[in-house]
């Protein structure tokens, strides 16, 4: 784990094309401007903000100034150890090592490049020498949110199965 930008990214992250042009907030421009948008389409309800695909917090550090509460998900271990780091001290915001899906119990996740992303698949087998491991997978629904504000996901492909591990939730 090292720092870049003011981050904590894993050992070995391709952090550059990712943290190329941060704004003051820690974030990049584009992702800026897509959180002041979500934040201001939720009104005056900055309750409970989920965000799905945390990498290393970015988004969850900027949401964690808005909502009352800040729940991350995050598959890969070595992202969610940069993801505590990055959130230190923010006692309202918490992240969960799984991956949002459509079931509990295990996915598989496909390692992307070294940027430690990847793109979860709903299988029952691993290959680690082939790029892919077994992680977490959980619902949303499973969490018994009383309230859900805003829904962040960049779960690389994985949306609708997310989605669907989270009906009931929106419904409410």
């Amino acid at each position: 784990m090292w720092q870049y930008h003011g981050y904590w990214v894993p050992e070995g992250a391709v952090g550059e094309r990712f943290f190329r042009n941060l704004t003051p907030d820690g974030l990049t421009m584009h992702d800026a401007e897509q959180v002041e948008r979500c934040v201001a389409a939720c009104g005056p309800r900055l309750q409970v903000a989920v965000d799905g695909g945390a990498y290393v917090g970015t988004w969850s550090l900027h949401l964690a100034k808005h909502f009352a509460n800040v729940i991350a998900y995050e598959p890969v271990p070595s992202n969610v150890d940069c993801w505590r780091r990055n959130l230190e001290g923010k006692s309202h915001a918490s992240v969960v090592q799984a991956a949002l899906s459509s079931h509990d119990g295990l996915a598989v996740m496909y390692h992307m490049h070294k940027a430690y992303t990847g793109r979860v698949r709903e299988r029952d087998f691993a290959d680690q020498a082939n790029g892919t491991a077994e992680v977490r997978a959980k619902r949303l629904d499973d969490a018994n949110l009383p309230v859900l504000d805003l829904l962040k996901l960049d779960v690389e492909g994985h949306e609708y199965h997310a989605l669907m591990g989270a009906l009931e939730t929106i419904k409410r």
